[in-house]
């Protein structure tokens, strides 16, 4: 949480994104085409990025459903 710039909240994005989908009812799988595939594809790197396959960059996080935290304000 210590990243320069807009960095920093990078660390609470996946997690907001994941809470308020439940929510809503998006399961897992959606939120990852939208984070990974999607997101590569916009930026114009479905070649080499947004999932795990041969050729690939191996880009991937660990996400534990069970993990919960507070975001307060210091």
């Amino acid at each position: 949480m210590t990243a320069w710039g807009g960095i920093s909240t990078l660390g609470l994005g996946f997690s907001l994104l994941y809470t308020e989908a439940q929510k809503r009812g998006i399961r897992l799988p959606s939120l990852i085409s939208w984070t990974a595939i999607k997101t590569a594809e916009h930026a114009g790197l479905a070649k080499r990025k947004g999932r795990i396959a041969v050729g690939y960059d191996a880009d991937f996080g660990v996400w534990d459903l069970e993990a919960s935290f507070e975001v307060r304000s210091v």
